[in-house]
């Protein structure tokens, strides 16, 4: 997230990169981030146990911004690299193996391993923001050495596809599926509700491995609830099916508008039990009564108590702009979705004093399943509609990581002539592994290097 609005070049004057204005409420909570990073750039020895360098970055002439992508990277890969553990069946990923991976017991017909065929390339030559342009200190605030007076442009989480996909052509001369791959990254991490009034993972329980199941939510493809327990638990249908799969949008009722609005991922699936002991805490008395465990267990779709088979949701949500990129919708004032058959009626009839104190009748915002029809911009005559894309991307990994790499590489160049930037090295040669609280990565030899060095070094003793 820090690494991507990191990225924008908004003054045609101005072409280096802006580093974050976080006096702007886009860029809450970013700072924490910025703070980690600017101990690596300015000490030779942090974080504790990591190698000692002769000199910091910023004393050997590294940029910040060369720092920022480089993590940006980093990360990447590792969380691609953890997906492939967890595939694997490994315990000692990113989560500690609490969560497991849901592909390992719902059926895909891709392989669960990313093959990182072509490895991601790191470019340096980023420049800084110039100091001239750093906030003035005040009574009350001292501004960090990162930080710009320069107002950014930020693209709404409140927006519809069509909205989305005009920003990244505009600031990032994105095409439509460079936008649909790029969002992609959204499968890493989850929102934070004191930063940003969302809330929850938009991928549940495995928010710290990348892969596509960002866009198998989209689409709605019939899963299971992961739940992050010793051992973790897949919750699907009756007897252990894989559980159909939809979208509720919400307002949350923080806003002046009744908003923001998020869609909240569905299952609809049996409760948790464990050894035929419910422990369900969504639904219900009855969903969570141990009969159903046991109507679970033994009944089929058809033949199982009604209640205890229901649409329930849990910590797994997404913005109107991700639901965006696959269905076609409008938004109002405030980010209120419009426009598609089944949007709740009172939030147009009575407006968003009428949504803010519950003064509506008989409308229920909380299961409000819209009917929208699939969106359905390309970039032009022979070319995929963003909708085929996120399909796509959701039955092919291999073909949404092999679109990611070079959207993001093109996202980390934003507002630099070709050329500008050199290349440095390839991601190939660079190994990360968990230390403590986060993960360590340097880089390592190929074995092709290794022996042409070898080779060059016994050439050299020759008599």
């Amino acid at each position: 997230c820090l690494s991507f609005h990191n990225m924008f070049n908004v003054y045609a004057d101005a072409p280096d990169f802006t580093m974050p204005d976080v006096m702007a409420t886009d860029n809450n909570n970013l700072a924490y981030a910025a703070d980690v990073l600017e101990k690596i750039y300015n000490e030779v020895d942090f974080p504790r146990n990591s190698p000692r360098l002769e000199k910091s970055l910023r004393e050997s002439g590294k940029s910040r911004a060369d720092l920022w992508a480089f993590a940006a990277q980093a990360a990447v890969h590792h969380a691609m690299d953890e997906n492939n553990k967890a595939c694997a069946g490994e315990k000692d990923f990113e989560t500690g193996g609490r969560c497991g991976h849901v592909y390992l017991h719902t059926p895909i017909d891709f392989p669960c391993q990313i093959n990182m065929k072509f490895s991601m390339q790191f470019f340096t030559g980023r420049r800084d923001c110039p100091s001239k342009d750093q906030p003035k200190t005040k009574s009350w605030y001292r501004p960090r050495d990162f930080e710009t007076s320069r107002h950014e442009v930020h693209p709404s989480p409140h927006a519809n596809g069509a909205a989305t996909a005009n920003f990244f052509a505009t600031w990032f001369n994105f095409s439509r599926r460079e936008t649909v791959a790029i969002m992609g990254a959204h499968a890493l991490g989850g929102f934070h509700g004191s930063a940003s009034l969302f809330k929850y993972d938009w991928t549940r329980g495995q928010a710290h491995i990348l892969n596509n199941q960002y866009y198998r939510a989209l689409i709605k493809s019939p899963s299971k609830m992961s739940s992050c327990d010793e051992p973790p638990r897949y919750i699907g249908g009756p007897q252990d099916t894989p559980a159909p799969t939809g979208w509720y949008v919400r307002p949350t009722r923080k806003s002046k508008s009744g908003g923001p609005y998020l869609w909240f991922h569905y299952y609809k699936r049996c409760p948790e039990c464990v050894n035929g002991t419910n422990i369900e805490t969504e639904g219900d008395g009855f969903f969570r009564s141990d009969f159903c465990c046991q109507e679970c267990a033994t009944k089929t779709v058809k033949t199982i108590h009604k209640g205890c088979y229901m649409e329930v949701t849990k910590d797994e949500t997404a913005t109107s702009a991700d639901l965006g990129l696959h269905i076609d919708f409008d938004t109002g004032p405030g980010g209120i979705p419009l426009n598609c058959d089944n949007f709740a009626v009172g939030q147009y009839k009575w407006g968003p004093q009428a949504i803010m104190y519950g003064q509506e009748r008989f409308v229920d915002y909380y299961r409000t399943e819209p009917n929208c029809p699939l969106q359905k911009l390309d970039d032009g005559p022979g070319t995929m509609a963003m909708h085929q894309l996120v399909e796509l991307y959701a039955e092919n990994q291999q073909r949404w990581v092999d679109d990611f790499i070079p959207a993001l590489e093109r996202m980390l160049s934003n507002g630099y002539s070709e050329g500008e930037l050199k290349p440095t090295f390839n991601f190939d040669c660079v190994k990360c592994v968990r230390v403590r609280n986060g993960f360590s990565c340097w880089r390592v030899k190929k074995a092709a290097e290794a022996w042409e060095e070898a080779v060059a070094e016994a050439e050299s003793q020759k008599p």
